[in-house]
């Protein structure tokens, strides 16, 4: 399983807060330094959690999901202290840009089977999986793109929600 050598940046979605991550390989440990723009951690290996890469996430039209890893982002435990799992999909396609998710980003889901109006999800919808804002109204469901160019989606049956995008990683 590879892991990303070199920096990116991982935004909060919850805070907002953006943060500059350099990946530093030292005796096969991963450790890091992440710089929040007033000041650089450095962050040691056994503080370090390696999140798995399933693949892509269809940030247009729906894609299948890879189920075998193909890579981890090491990231700060204490940026996951929730019991949920947290996994990272690449996005794949443009419906999501207005909200600054562009194609070959990282997006990080917290697995969870249910959300909030307003929150970005990552859903199944027949066969496939989709990244898109959801929004419930008047007992509607909505999937909405981030992109005028495509279509929002009314669902006529339930759908199942695979988790809430928690963060991005985007390269740098």
């Amino acid at each position: 399983m590879d892991l990303p050598m070199g920096s990116f940046r991982y935004i909060n979605f919850k805070s907002k807060h953006s943060y500059k991550v350099d990946i530093k390989a030292n005796n096969m440990l991963t450790e890091l330094e992440v710089d929040d723009g007033f000041e650089k951690e450095s962050i040691p290996h056994n503080k370090v959690k390696r999140l798995l890469v399933y693949g892509d996430i269809a940030a247009g039209q729906e894609i299948n999901i890879n189920t075998t890893m193909d890579e981890e982002f090491p990231l700060p435990k204490r940026w996951f202290k929730s019991c949920y799992d947290n996994f990272v999909l690449q996005v794949e396609g443009d419906s999501m840009l207005n909200a600054d998710i562009e194609d070959g980003d990282y997006v990080v889901i917290r697995q969870q089977d249910t959300a909030s109006s307003g929150q970005i999800v990552a859903a199944i919808i027949e066969d496939g999986v989709t990244l898109k804002r959801f929004k419930k109204k008047e007992g509607d469901i909505y999937l909405l793109p981030e992109n005028e160019d495509y279509q929002q989606i009314k669902l006529e049956e339930d759908i199942r929600i695979l988790g809430v995008a928690v963060g991005l990683i985007k390269n740098i």
